[in-house]
This record gives structure tokens, sequence and C-alpha cells, in this order.
């Protein structure tokens, strides 16, 4: 089960008259927020449940999206360990003598799936706007920091009103862009994620400024996981919370889990086009 890498690889087994697949980006401009997490499970949970899905890793560099696809697709090589695997790219942004735009744009003008998803870098790059321009939905973890809040809005302007900040500014300018262009519009779901068990005072203000902010730029606020020992523990063998040999005890904190994955799911299922099935 081999992983492709380039788009004339995977032209030659699919054809250009599709067009129509639903892309989803997993974004934030900040590492650290759980994106390749969420991004993996997103892929896996929609191929469980018998949608065709392509997924791309455009933080080519640090390459966890593709290393966890990697190994998942050893692991799907072994007889007595089948799992679904998506066609999957890795694309390495500023490779000498490459245009990764254009090679992007390959790969989602000939998908062929109900589903491509785009797991970003934590950073911005032409590429990173690129691919939010292809985009249908933006999806963007974030944790209760304030760290993680000052890249949506100037935390410094607070107490003068909300002033959007760098990603927020690129997520918007995007949505115009593409509003221009197609006259299709740009969905945004915002997501808190890595939630620690107890609730602070620090994460109730931060909640309280999501949602004021969801009605000023336009997002919807959904929950993700909380900070679980069992991610860790799944990446080397590639597999998720929907695999049923997953190696690691099966207890409460893996039901809320995958009960945490399944709304999550639901949210990003809804904004779609794409016909529901069940998880």
């Amino acid at each position: 089960m081999e992983l492709k890498r380039t788009a004339s690889d995977y032209m030659s087994n699919f054809s250009e008259n599709n067009s129509s697949s639903y892309v989803i980006i997993f974004s934030n401009e900040k590492g650290g927020t759980g994106k390749s997490t969420l991004a993996v499970h997103v892929v896996i949970a929609l191929l469980y449940a018998g949608y065709k899905v392509v997924s791309v890793d455009i933080d080519g560099r640090q390459g966890t999206f593709s290393r966890y696809m990697e190994n998942r697709s050893m692991l799907g090589n072994r007889a007595s360990n089948r799992v679904p695997v998506p066609v999957h790219f890795r694309i390495v942004d500023d490779t000498p003598g490459v245009d990764t735009q254009e090679e992007l744009c390959k790969i989602v003008s000939s998908a062929g799936a109900d589903f491509v998803v785009i797991d970003s870098r934590g950073a911005d790059s032409g590429l990173v706007r690129y691919a939010h321009s292809l985009a249908d939905l933006v999806v963007s973890p974030i944790n209760d920091s304030y760290i993680d809040l000052d890249l949506f809005i100037k935390l410094s302007d607070i107490n003068n009103g909300f002033s959007p900040n760098v990603y927020a500014q690129m997520i918007w300018e995007q949505k115009l862009k593409r509003a221009s262009k197609s006259g299709k519009s740009l969905s945004w779901l915002v997501v808190r994620n890595r939630l620690q068990g107890m609730a602070s005072n620090n994460s109730k203000k931060v909640e309280e400024i999501l949602e004021l902010l969801a009605k000023k730029l336009g997002f919807k606020l959904v929950s993700g996981f909380r900070e679980r020992t069992i991610f860790r523990e799944l990446f080397l063998s590639g597999l998720t919370l929907l695999d049923k040999k997953t190696g690691v005890a099966r207890g409460l904190s893996h039901v809320a889990a995958k009960q945490e994955l399944r709304a999550l799911l639901n949210s990003i299922i809804s904004e779609s086009k794409v016909g529901k099935r069940n998880f």
C-alpha cells in the first residue's frame, strides 16, 4: 500500500473530469494546536463511513501528517491488520524547480473524491494562502490560551474592541477572494482543542471571547479533543480511535474521545453538501 507523492503519480490513476470534491483545510498559523491529530482522525472517520478521501500534507517540512499516514500504510500492508488508508500526498513548500501551487491545484482538481483534506503548516506562506483559496471549509484548532488567541485578535486593543490579527485577517481575505472569483462562500469552524480536564478561569474567559468573536468574524465555535495520552500512543502505530486493534487499554477515556470525534465529524458534515452517513 504505497503512498502517492506527486500529482503525476495521482493523475495516472484518476481522471481529470471530477473537480467537485469538498475541500477541508486544517489550519492555524500557530503550531501545537493539534491540527495533524484532528486531520488524521477526521480522514480515517470519513473512510470508515464509506467516503472516498484524498489527504494532502502541505506542512511538508515537519510532515507529521505524512509520517502518521506512512506508519498507517505499513500497518495496512500486514494481512492481519487491514485498515483504511487514503490516497495521500506530501508537498514541501519552496521546493526548487517545483511549482507547489500548481501541484496542489492538480491534486484537488482531479481528486475524484468526496473529500480532500489538507493539513496546513503553522506559518504563513504563498502555498498556505493558495490552499485556503481552494478550500470550502477551514477548521482551526485553538487551545485555551491567550497566546493562541492573539493570532485571531489584537489582545493589546481588547479594551477598545476586537481588532482582527494576522491569522483572522488572512482567513477574511480568502473569504473575499473566493466569493469574488467563484461566488462561493468559505465556511469556518474554530475548534477548542486539547482542552484540560478541569475548567479554569482562564479557559472560561477564552471561551467567552471566542463566543463574541464567532459573531464578529463569522465562524462557528465547536469542541474538539481533550488532552489525552492515547493520542500520543497511537502515532507510532498509525492507528486511530476508530481502529479495532489499538494496542492500548480501552476505558471511559477512550469512549469519551470517540464521542468527541463523532461530534466534530457531525459539525464538519453539516457544513458540507456531501450526503450524511453514519459514523
